[in-house]
């Protein structure tokens, strides 16, 4: 219920703290006021990453940052006289991507029958390719300082694709590395 009492209205000069200790502790307010808030920018170490199979019981990260999407398995047009890895191109958006077969590339073994039931588009600055995945798990997250140098894993895998191991089992696929090597399959500069 509103109350019809008059506002009170004071000049600002009277609303001002008058004497000297006053006007030394607004100045030291007004010093502090002025500082930069000194907040630091968090540095994180933390890394999402797509979980996934390439081969059953392999499993491999991708970066989320080079994740464009995850689509599930569509008709891929094959072509003559490519690297055995290449598994053909697809219509993305408009656009003809090459699609790699990384069970070929990491030199896997692995049945015919069972593999790639998705495609993961993955893109950075210069090149926007699909993968095959066997199987997406989910989404994971691994600490950049705590990764483990991968050693022998199956298959030959070579190790420039591979950032390391997160959790003692995933194998993070280095991306910038695998992407160096699509990109001079695919302009022929071997």
């Amino acid at each position: 219920m509103p109350t019809n009492k008059p506002l009170i209205s004071l000049p600002a000069a009277e609303l001002m703290p008058t004497g000297v200790d006053n006007e030394k502790i607004l100045q030291r307010r007004a010093q502090l006021l002025s500082q930069p808030l000194g907040i630091k920018k968090s540095v994180t170490t933390q890394v999402n990453y797509i979980l996934l199979t390439i081969a059953p019981k392999q499993f491999y990260g991708i970066p989320h940052q080079y994740a464009a999407e995850v689509l599930p398995m569509t008709a891929l047009t094959t072509l003559p006289n490519v690297a055995n890895f290449m598994a053909g191109i697809m219509n993305w958006r408009g656009r003809l991507l090459p699609v790699i077969d990384l069970s070929h590339l990491f030199h896997l073994a692995i049945d015919p029958l069972t593999q790639g039931n998705f495609i993961i588009i993955l893109s950075d600055k210069h090149l926007c390719i699909g993968v095959k995945a066997h199987t997406i798990i989910g989404d994971e997250q691994y600490d950049k300082t705590q990764i483990q140098s991968p050693l022998d894993l199956p298959g030959g895998v070579p190790m420039k694709y591979l950032l390391g191991l997160a959790q003692g089992k995933n194998a993070i696929i280095n991306i910038p590395s695998l992407f160096t090597d699509i990109e001079a399959q695919l302009t022929h500069k071997n």
